[in-house]
């Protein structure tokens, strides 16, 4: 089954346009940056709401967020409850808007974001403004973050999961199919 598998992959590769490195085994190093310590803010979270404090536990950031990440290249990401992700900058003020159903950690200057909470499967990769930079025109599980111009995205497939390395224009460098 595995020899006939990988003979209809290699026929479909072959017909296909841009065909990509494609292996059974081995796995995804997914890479998940530090946060930013020299922002000095860190979450605090009371009563469902969480904040960012200085370094001496005086607040900063005054806005109640249901959800708060901690900064990654100088911003963070925020969920407004009933409202969407959003990232904000050390001040607190809006970088990007609340309008989207996820965003991930800034790294390289991109961060992985789902704009839509109507179709969770549409991942795209935005800038520091919110733009959305490179369009994955496929369905995905879960987008990583970039590191060395890399990023590795989780996409569905069969009753699985397949991993797809990109590059910083979306291209398809690498697949990994589930054993």
């Amino acid at each position: 089954m595995l020899k006939l598998g990988m003979a209809v992959l290699t026929i479909v590769c072959l017909l296909s346009t841009g065909c990509v490195s494609v292996s059974w085994e081995g796995s995804a190093e997914v890479f998940e940056p530090l946060p930013d310590k020299s922002v000095g803010l860190t979450i605090s979270c009371a009563h469902s709401r969480c904040d960012y404090v200085d370094r001496q536990g005086e607040l900063v950031v005054p806005r109640a967020y249901k959800v708060a990440k901690p900064f990654f290249e100088g911003l963070a990401s925020v969920y407004v409850e009933n409202v969407g992700w959003g990232v904000i900058d050390p001040k607190g003020n809006y970088v990007v808007n609340p309008t989207f159903a996820f965003i991930g950690p800034f790294s390289e200057g991109l961060a992985a974001a789902c704009p839509n909470e109507k179709n969770l499967y549409r991942w795209v990769y935005i800038d520091r403004t919110g733009k959305a930079v490179i369009e994955l025109n496929y369905n995905v599980i879960r987008a990583f973050p970039f590191h060395d111009g890399k990023a590795w995205v989780n996409c569905p497939f069969l009753f699985s999961s397949a991993s797809k390395q990109i590059d910083r224009t979306g291209k398809v460098e690498k697949e990994i199919l589930p054993r």
